[in-house]
């Protein structure tokens, strides 16, 4: 039952992502943004993966944590593009919100990190 779910899980993923790899660019980045797609695009090893802070920034904002691929990645898709995409996006969503994204991030995944260690402690 969980593999059906995690296969469900990519399916939908893969679903989300861009049409053409070659629609990856800053000046799209604009274009989704005016649309209202608010989404960060991912890739690598933990692509597929939503973390709680990506949740959490989700909810909030709107923002999606979109994958465009995992941790094999195909030679169409040019991550120089990604980059772009990512900054200006992150510039417009900075803007819109009055927030910073990626400390936002950060900030979370510290905040997360230091929770944990809390707990591993062996408490005296």
């Amino acid at each position: 039952m969980k593999f059906l779910a995690s296969l469900l899980f990519l399916l939908t993923c893969i679903g989300c992502q861009t049409n053409s790899y070659d629609e990856i660019t800053g000046e799209n980045a604009i274009r989704d943004f005016e649309e209202g797609n608010y989404r960060i695009l991912k890739y690598g090893y933990w692509a597929f993966v939503r973390t709680e802070e990506e949740q959490r920034i989700t909810e909030k904002y709107g923002i999606a944590f979109v994958p465009v691929a995992g941790d094999v990645i195909p030679s169409s898709l040019n991550l120089v593009n990604v980059s772009e995409y990512n900054t200006e996006m992150t510039r417009l969503l900075n803007e819109k919100f009055g927030i910073d994204l990626e400390s936002e991030l950060k900030y979370e995944k510290a905040e997360s990190a230091e929770s944990l260690n809390a707990e591993a402690s062996p408490q005296h």
